[in-house]
């Protein structure tokens, strides 16, 4: 049994006027239990935060090419999370299979307002978006990482729900959700001595809800060789082989006031890099301190590192 506890507390000056100053407690409790040196069963709570970056809270107007506004909103508060998680592991030789399950509730995430209003500089209609704290819900699901011989897998599916949400101008009823991630590579080493590596992987995101849009992307997909020659290291990497124009982002958004499709995309034929890395070492070796503990990570990804 494992359990820690953070206490932080933020000062920000967001503008003249606007000073958010608050306190946060952070625990995190993990209980494992071992079956044998190979079969471990854990579950982990922890709760975790994200705040907001200083373009969210920047009160600026900004404009785009075509007079579209945004604006940050320097009364943002952060975002909390409380997970629930229950994670068996099998260890067998150098590969593992680690399927988990997870409860998530959220509060206060960052979502964006979308008015349809007349332009200050124009004085014809244009959008402004504004983020505002507000989505609150549950998220569950599960998982697996794992390390398979020559293929290593880590995939998610899962589903969710946001509250209703009643802003200064707009409502957005409650809705669910449902989408599924998927991150694999497999590689294979030749010769002997192993300096000569091949790879090949795979990245799919699925859907990327948000209150009022959804973001969809295309399955990334490469391949690639590396070659060891002593301390150097050359690669030759190639982005989806025989592609041409792909539209890889595409977000739609349904307001009360507009809907509207944002597309991006490139030409991606002959997509291909090159790299090389030398390795030196100086000086003594530092002698590690044989420690691994579970700490909580605050970030984009969510994820517990080790």
């Amino acid at each position: 049994m494992q359990a820690m506890l953070r206490v932080e507390n933020s000062h920000i000056k967001a503008d003249s006027v606007t000073r958010p100053n608050y306190s946060c407690f952070l625990p995190t409790v993990n209980l494992q239990y071992k079956f044998s040196a190979s079969h471990n069963l854990k579950f982990t709570y922890n709760r975790r935060i994200n705040r907001p970056g200083i373009y969210d809270m920047d009160p600026y107007y900004k404009t785009d090419q075509y007079y579209n506004i945004t604006q940050g909103n320097p009364n943002l508060k952060p975002d909390y999370r409380d997970r629930l998680q229950l994670t068996y592991t099998w260890n067998f030789g150098s590969n593992y299979f680690s399927p988990y399950i997870y409860k998530e509730y959220f509060t206060n995430k960052l979502g964006s307002e979308y008015l349809v209003i007349n332009s200050p500089l124009t004085n014809s209609l244009t959008i402004i978006t504004k983020p505002f704290n507000m989505l609150s819900g549950h998220e569950s699901g599960g998982g697996l990482n794992a390390m398979l011989w020559y293929i290593n897998i880590n995939a998610r599916i899962y589903q969710g729900h946001f509250n209703e949400y009643t802003g200064q101008s707009i409502i957005i009823p409650a809705v669910d959700y449902f989408s599924y991630s998927i991150t694999s590579y497999a590689f294979k080493t030749f010769t002997k001595n192993k300096k000569t590596t091949a790879y090949v992987f795979l990245s799919y995101n699925g859907v990327n809800m948000n209150a009022q849009s959804k973001t969809y992307s295309i399955p990334f997909y490469g391949l690639g060789v590396q070659q060891q020659i002593k301390d150097h290291s050359l690669g030759v990497f190639f982005l989806l082989p025989f592609s041409t124009d792909i539209t890889f982002s595409r977000t739609e958004t349904t307001t009360p006031a507009y809907n509207s499709r944002n597309t991006l995309g490139f030409n991606v034929s002959n997509f291909i890099q090159f790299s090389y890395s030398y390795k030196f070492n100086k000086g003594k070796n530092v002698k590690k301190l044989d420690r691994k503990i579970d700490v909580e990570s605050d970030s984009k990804s969510q994820a517990i590192g080790k």
